[in-house]
């Protein structure tokens, strides 16, 4: 399955390939295992909001509508949501399986970059180019959080790969072709007008495929079965809320397209795309502009390489940036493409570990000089790197006094010790057996211990920990557990409040209602109220527990009115008066529950992103992720 079959392409043998597939794979296991267990908690935005969707999916029985408490809002498709209320029904409500479609559609990521780099690359380049994927840190942080982003490309890799396999193999072209078309419909049902980007961008090279893929059976029939859980799931949407679900897609389509609310400079992801997957884009850069300089033999596979390798990641850079809105985690359909030029890069710099030839990026050869200015830059930021860490750790520079950055200490020595093995292993190139790959290993190792090591203090998977915190004290918990609690919030409502909505709404062990009203409401009942409606609170109400504005209350039984016989007669200068005044109810213990200053509610993730504290109420409202464009 994973054989090239082009004459310049060679590499290991099956053997070789299936261990290093298996050391890939650990590698990412022991990542995603260091992140699991306590202390975990969800993102609001928009990992809770999913997650909620998919627990209302399972509490309601209704499969087809993507809900806001009692009310369809199909501002987005259900494919993702599906998944995480297919892990909840098996492995039960936590946060981990709310987080397992978006951790497995992550390891497909890997297997397939591979795949893809088996059919354009030699085999060791189509290795390294998914170990630099694993050690992404924009592609590792959404491994491991439940939004759509990681099942979306885990779908179009599958399609790309299975339209190289109709086009490259003579066994099964149309399986291969039905695999591919399937992808288009899937892709729609995980994140809708996205999946249109990459039809967009691979458009050159399907033409140039045309007279092979137009006439594959199984491409369009793949096309065709792809579509059917779509309409399957718009006309179930339609049988309960007639043309809500394509109105309301197509008007947050135009909204997101139309809007500034998420709007960006032209050049955002020329800037933003370096950030978030330092140091790979650099060489990313590198491999394009070689691709289009080197020679081929072969002109065949030189004009596929130009055309998927480089063509096709252009034109996805292009279409996301020409979109209005830009956020960084579109750029997630870049990094497999990133991942495989940077390993073309560091594949032709390895050769000049022992060579000293003149440097040019079209030679064959880079000079020597090159790879140790290389090896000892970045050994160079690793040492500095550690004597960050050092002052970080100790606690004397007032500027990094903050307990809470404390962690970031050892995440950049980790990262810096790693780095620090470069200007050894060129030292030592001439007495290392396989010093190229000692190299290759040399430049994973630093990113590798880092992402380890955010993952040991939970950096990236424990979201809001202050709020967790707060929530997890046993009164509280006492309260929650007891009876469902509703919920009790009138439109508009503002970012941060949205955001503790939903973290109270995802540690309820019993979910209630939004109402619209706490009238009437029976004694006992208790109610979440944010912070706006505090002031609106009739006097029946007893204030049980409280958290960053929102209070939890209790409805009480109100005091009986005074007997006839205890009021004084009134005279007509005097007005009725009580002789002894009515006690008021007996008030319950308040708990406070807010969290503790030092913990920030949520963390800085390793790149940092544009704050989507939308309300997700409508869509001319604003929405927690634009996600459908």
């Amino acid at each position: 399955m994973f054989s090239s079959r082009s004459p310049l392409v060679s590499g290991p043998r099956r053997p070789a390939i299936a261990i290093a597939l298996g050391l890939l794979t650990l590698a990412f296991l022991i990542l995603i295992g260091l992140g699991l267990g306590w202390p975990n908690s969800l993102m609001a935005h928009d990992e809770g909001y999913y997650a909620l969707q998919a627990r209302w999916i399972l509490e309601t029985g209704d499969w087809w509508t993507p809900r806001w408490w009692q009310e369809p809002v199909y501002d987005r498709t259900i494919g993702v949501q599906w998944l995480i209320a297919a892990s909840y029904k098996l492995f039960g409500f936590c946060n981990s399986t709310a987080r397992l479609p978006a951790m497995l559609s992550g390891l497909a990521t890997l297997w397939l970059t591979f795949a893809i780099g088996d059919r354009l690359l030699p085999r060791s380049q189509a290795l390294l180019a998914a170990g630099i994927l694993l050690v992404t840190p924009l592609w590792f942080q959404y491994a491991q959080l439940a939004t759509q982003d990681m099942p979306l490309l885990a779908v179009e890799l599958l399609a790309i790969w299975g339209l190289l396999q109709a086009v490259s193999s003579d066994r099964r072209p149309n399986l291969w072709g039905f695999v591919a078309g399937l992808g288009v419909g899937l892709g729609f049902l995980i994140k809708g007008f996205m999946i249109g980007v990459p039809l967009l961008a691979i458009a050159p090279w399907f033409f140039w495929q045309a007279p092979k893929l137009l006439r594959n059976r199984g491409l369009w029939l793949g096309l065709v079965v792809g579509w059917i859980p779509v309409g399957i799931w718009l006309w179930g949407s339609q049988q309960q809320w007639g043309n809500l679900a394509i109105a309301q897609l197509f008007e947050k389509f135009f909204f997101l397209a139309n809007e500034d609310l998420y709007s960006q400079p032209w050049y955002f992801y020329l800037w933003n795309l370096p950030l978030n997957a330092f140091p790979w884009p650099l060489f990313g850069l590198i491999g394009w502009v070689r691709l289009w300089l080197q020679p081929e033999r072969d002109r065949e596979l030189r004009r596929q390489h130009q055309l998927l390798l480089g063509v096709y990641p252009l034109l996805l850079l292009i279409i996301l940036s020409s979109f209005r809105t830009r956020t960084p985690y579109y750029l997630l359909q870049l990094l497999p493409w990133v991942a495989l030029l940077a390993a073309m890069t560091l594949s032709w710099l390895a050769t000049g570990l022992k060579r000293s030839s003149g440097f040019s990026f079209g030679s064959r050869q880079p000079t020597n000089r090159w790879v140790q200015s290389l090896s000892w830059a970045f050994g160079g930021l690793g040492l500095l790197l550690m004597i960050a860490a050092i002052a970080l750790r100790s606690g004397r520079v007032a500027a990094l006094a903050d307990p809470s950055l404390r962690p970031y200490g050892w995440v950049a020595l980790a990262l810096g010790l790693g780095w620090l093995t470069l200007p050894w292993v060129y030292q030592q190139r001439q007495r290392l057996p396989q010093a190229s790959v000692i190299w290759y290993c040399a430049w994973l190792l630093g990113p590798w211990l880092g992402l380890a090591t955010v993952n040991h203090w939970h950096l990236l998977t424990d979201r809001s920990p202050a709020t967790r915190y707060a929530l997890e004290q046993p009164a509280v918990q006492a309260l929650l557990q007891e009876q469902a609690v509703d919920f009790w919030a009138i439109d508009p409502v503002d970012g941060p409040t949205h955001q503790q909505w939903i973290q109270l709404a995802l540690n309820s062990p019993r979910l209630g209602q939004r109402l619209a009203t706490i009238a009437d409401r029976a004694p006992g009942d208790r109610v979440w109220v944010a912070p706006e409606q505090v002031s609106d609170l009739p006097a029946n109400w007893q204030h049980r527990a409280s958290m960053q504005g929102w209070l939890l209350v209790e409805a009480v039984q109100p005091a009986p009115p005074p007997p006839s016989d205890q009021l004084a007669p009134a005279t007509p200068d005097t007005e009725a008066t009580v002789d002894e005044p009515t006690p008021a109810p007996q008030q319950a213990p308040v708990i406070e529950v807010e969290p503790e200053p030092t913990q920030p509610e949520e963390p800085t993730a390793i790149a940092p992103e544009p704050s989507l504290e939308a309300v997700p109420e409508a869509i001319n409202s604003e929405t927690t992720e634009p996600s459908t464009p």
